[in-house]
């Protein structure tokens, strides 16, 4: 399954999960246009015996995501009164709740679908190293000490109009215009990477909560953005639910997944593995988008048949874990 994962060109993202059941929490980002064929995809995994079952959520674009820094999930017991803040849901009048606006992609230049990809990598990269960055790829210069891949095939015709026939000075103010876009529209907010080897970081627990009024979801939801709380936690609401992802020291999860069983009849509590492969977040992959058709590459070939192809290449390969580096 971990390597379904790696292959598929739509996973944002997966992780292990230990609790009701043993299995893989993963969240792809698949237009709408492909979605038929997604569904193809995860009956092939059972077809082919890579996976007994699956239940699929759609998010409905309500969600918030809450990042706290790394000293933060070192609290003090006494100065967070959990209980109190869960308390405050039913003070949340708001039943719906403003969507991330979607942007057409449709009507951005290339150029800044790779910006998006690279941000989505090194957040912190500068804008004048980017535009080096790809000019140096248009010349086939090594970069990074590998030739580079910076640039897709698909893209090159469009990233070279991008530096012709115009001054530098105009280059670089259009390609500022067009980074501040991506960073202002784009990014909604930035997730810390470190190694869980030298940081004593707790495990995130997820709830699956089924069949409550949208009412409630909503009051779960702005109750997080109201209240911030001061650990890493997740809400996003789904097509029949909820989903919950929080990171709290024992004293602190104990408490929440009482809350969880005394608020909700049904629902699901995993505890979510980060270490190693066994979680891995991936950055937009600018493959998924032909620019020279201007739209997603939504066929059966794509999201399908070229998925398992590549799994049963490496599967015969005896390449089991190999991690795909297309993302």
């Amino acid at each position: 399954m971990q390597l379904a994962f790696h292959e598929h060109p739509f996973t944002y993202h997966y992780n292990r999960f230990y609790g009701n059941q043993f299995g893989f929490y993963a969240k792809f980002d698949i237009p709408e246009g492909g979605i038929k064929y997604f569904e193809l995809f995860l009956k092939e995994l059972i077809n082919k015996e890579m996976c007994e079952s699956y239940n699929l959520y759609a998010s409905t674009g309500h969600w918030v995501d809450i990042q706290e820094p790394i000293p933060n999930t070192k609290l003090n017991p006494k100065n967070f009164n959990l209980v109190e803040f869960w308390g405050k849901r039913q003070e949340m009048k708001e039943t719906n709740g403003k969507k991330i606006e979607k942007i057409n992609i449709k009507k951005l230049h290339p150029i800044q679908l790779l910006i998006l990809r690279d941000i989505n990598r090194n957040a912190k990269q500068k804008q004048k190293d980017l535009l080096e960055l790809y000019k140096k790829a248009l010349e086939n210069e090594k970069v990074n000490s590998q030739e580079t891949k910076i640039i897709p095939e698909t893209y090159k015709t469009f990233i070279k109009e991008f530096f012709e026939d115009r001054s530098q000075e105009a280059i670089i103010m259009d390609f500022n215009r067009k980074y501040n876009f991506v960073f202002e529209n784009l990014v909604t907010n930035f997730r810390i990477n470190f190694s869980r080897n030298y940081f004593e970081i707790y495990p995130m627990q997820a709830y699956v909560i089924k069949d409550i009024s949208s009412e409630e979801s909503f009051q779960t939801l702005n109750l997080f953005k109201k209240y911030r709380p001061p650990f890493r936690a997740g809400v996003d609401i789904l097509n029949r639910g909820l989903f919950i992802t929080v990171t709290l020291p024992p004293f602190y999860a104990s408490r929440f997944s009482y809350l969880i069983y005394s608020s909700y009849s049904d629902f699901k509590f995993y505890n979510m593995d980060f270490f190693g492969e066994h979680g891995v977040a991936y950055p937009f992959y600018v493959n998924n988008f032909d620019p020279r058709k201007n739209e997603w590459k939504t066929d059966k070939k794509w999201i399908v048949e070229d998925v398992f192809s590549r799994i049963e290449s490496k599967l015969n390969n005896g390449k089991y874990g190999e991690n795909n580096n297309h993302h």
